[in-house]
């Protein structure tokens, strides 16, 4: 009897094999390895790009506060200062001051802090308190050793000492 080789090797195309899923596998697994991190860094540099933003906002308000008052606003240093940002230069009431317009709450990944030198026409005593000069600082609440700060005449630092 003769066998019909054509039909012999002929293969069920019905399903993959273990090696084609294997492979497809490691290949989402190095994508994977590759694309987590960049989206961590993406998040990071979003959230970075944000605090940047909320400090040119300060340094604008701070410019009309002077022209109206000839000094500026200080708060002095501490995770605690944001709201006082809000309701002195943004004018946020009592109740919206935590929030309104720059969120000083612990869910924001920054906090926020102006301080400045004092002199005799500036004397700081008041409400709020006031300096001839102003440096707004954005420090991270995880890790404080990062940060980025503009002063009064523009210039942007971060803890590294490079401009941004």
């Amino acid at each position: 009897m003769l066998l019909n080789k054509a039909k012999f090797f002929k293969r069920n195309p019905s399903g993959f094999t273990l090696v084609e899923l294997i492979i497809v596998i490691a290949i989402i697994g190095i994508l994977g390895a590759v694309g987590i991190p960049a989206y961590n860094g993406y998040i990071a540099d979003a959230r970075d790009k944000a605090a940047q933003s909320t400090l040119q906002s300060i340094v604008l308000m701070q410019k009309n506060y002077y022209q109206d008052n000839f000094c500026y606003v200080t708060t002095g240093a501490g995770t605690d200062v944001g709201p006082e940002i809000n309701k002195h230069l943004f004018g946020s009431s009592d109740d919206e001051k935590m929030t309104t317009p720059i969120d000083t709450t612990a869910s924001n990944f920054f906090y926020f802090e102006i301080t400045g030198e004092t002199s005799s026409a500036c004397d700081g005593s008041g409400t709020p308190k006031t300096a001839k000069n102003f440096t707004v600082k954005a420090i991270k609440r995880a890790d404080t050793s990062q940060w980025f700060t503009i002063n009064h005449k523009l210039a942007r630092l971060d803890q590294d000492g490079k401009t941004w």
